[in-house]
């Protein structure tokens, strides 16, 4: 299996780099409660953040790099809007294991970060830019 970057991302962000972490022996049968609570106690962490004015300015200007929203590739976007539910009091959603540890690392480190579970893929992945649905 590859990681490959598709042409378009490398068009659209010149000088690119992009990381592959692999995570072994994560079972994403069940919820292991360690990984929740990192996810809970960042996203608290960062709720109280949010309430303070100053630092959430300081944590959005930062998503945004101080660009327009339209500007933003959807990536950061969908960072910037777990960033904006925490601020708004709601909690993340995950489904499993790897998506929450994913989600704290996003939400602790403010980068944009996805992932997929090895076992359930046979083909390179591609890593591309995400295509919003339309509407969304």
């Amino acid at each position: 299996m590859k990681l490959i970057l598709s042409s378009e991302i490398t068009k659209k962000i010149p000088g690119i780099t992009v990381s592959a972490v692999v995570l072994k022996n994560i079972k994403n049968l069940r919820k292991i409660t360690n990984i929740t609570q990192l996810l809970r106690g960042v996203c608290a962490q960062r709720k109280l953040q949010l309430k303070n004015d100053d630092k959430k300015k300081e944590i959005m200007g930062f998503l945004t790099n101080g660009h327009l929203e339209d500007k933003i590739i959807p990536e950061v976007q969908l960072l910037e809007s777990k960033i904006r539910k925490l601020g708004s009091g709601k909690d993340i959603a995950y489904k499993n294991n790897l998506e929450s540890l994913l989600n704290y690392l996003a939400v602790k480190n403010l980068v944009p970060l996805f992932g997929m579970d090895l076992d359930q893929t046979e083909k390179d992945i591609v890593v591309d830019l995400l295509k919003p649905k339309q509407g969304k």
